[in-house]
């Protein structure tokens, strides 16, 4: 069983000039395997198996009842057909800023730490003075 290794060592060169070469394959083999496994997108149907199976181990080991954890940020959209369904009671958009006014009060009841929007109040309400005094209010 000897003889193998001595004819591989003196055809390469000697014990480390072999560990060396045997590195070098090992590794190109091994990056070899890994491009082969991304191409073929096996890294990323293992990633969607698994997920829910480790979003179900990170809840039961976060301590504590599920429900009684708020999630970080809520996003409460104003989108088209929110302008579409309203159009009728609230009339086009802009909306009147007792509207807004009652959206920050009932968030309100959830004791946010922040509320943001992601659009202008650059000009008074045109159609009622009293809601921005509302709005301020809220």
């Amino acid at each position: 069983m000897d003889f193998p290794r001595r004819a591989l060592a003196r055809l390469t060169g000697g014990p480390v000039r072999q560990r060396l070469l045997l590195g070098f394959a090992t590794g190109t083999a091994a990056s070899l395997a890994t491009l082969a496994l991304f191409a073929t997108g096996f890294f990323r149907t293992l990633e969607d198996r698994t997920a829910d199976a480790r979003f179900r181990i990170e809840r039961a080991t976060s301590g504590g009842a599920q429900a009684d954890r708020r999630p970080p940020i809520v996003i409460v959209d104003v989108d088209n057909e929110s302008l579409r369904l309203y159009q009728h009671d609230l009339g086009r958009w802009p909306w009147p800023r007792e509207i807004h006014a009652a959206v920050l009060d009932y968030l309100a009841l959830g004791e946010p730490r922040a509320v943001a929007f992601d659009f202008l109040f650059s000009e008074p309400d045109r159609g009622n003075a009293a809601g921005d005094t509302a709005f301020a209010t809220s």
